[in-house]
């Protein structure tokens, strides 16, 4: 047996010969049986790419997001009112040290925050256990859909929103400033 060419003689030589392929363009699958030679084409279809995070400017749909404190609830986001989206977790040493400045600012700019994590529940109680009150209500984003819809891959992320949920500004890090402009009014 062959795909495209390459002989396969070990275990896990198609997978790899699959993993290889260029996407979008078919494999060949080729050999014998008995005396009569076969091609086989199968498709590649091309690889999905992620959504490409909103341009600056552009209205930025609804997330879902669910509260670690139901009781609490979230703030509005967007609507009427500036807001910050901040990515954070527990294990990450910026995002701990980015909470006081950011609630300066927050405090200063009259805009409200919506810290958001990935992490379970049981992981930010416990976390919480020990760092005591966290100065933002705490969103759970579990299946990670507002994370991927701005591209977070590294931590801390701020996000902020205009009034009407256009994207004003993404900054990624924290090195003892927050990284925000004042919102627009």
């Amino acid at each position: 047996l062959a795909v495209n060419g390459w002989t396969l003689g070990r275990r896990g030589d198609f997978r790899e010969s699959v993993l290889l392929a260029t996407p979008g363009r078919p494999l060949t699958l080729s050999g014998r049986r008995g005396r009569t030679p076969f091609n086989i084409e199968l498709p590649a279809p091309p690889m999905p790419l992620p959504v490409p995070p909103p341009l600056l400017g552009e209205v930025v749909g609804e997330l879902r997001l669910r509260p670690l404190d139901a009781a609490q609830g979230l703030p509005a986001i967007g609507e009427g009112r500036p807001a910050v989206l901040f990515y954070w977790a527990t294990w990450c040493k910026p995002c701990k040290a980015a909470l006081p400045l950011l609630q300066t600012w927050a405090q200063t700019h009259d805009v409200p925050v919506v810290a958001i994590t990935d992490e379970g529940p049981a992981v930010i109680h416990r976390f919480l256990n020990t760092f005591g009150s966290f100065p933002f209500p705490i969103a759970l984003d579990s299946e990670g859909e507002a994370r991927r819809l701005f591209g977070v891959d590294s931590l801390p992320v701020f996000v902020l929103l205009d009034a009407g949920r256009r994207l004003t500004q993404l900054e990624v890090g924290f090195d003892a400033a927050i990284p925000l402009a004042p919102p627009p009014t």
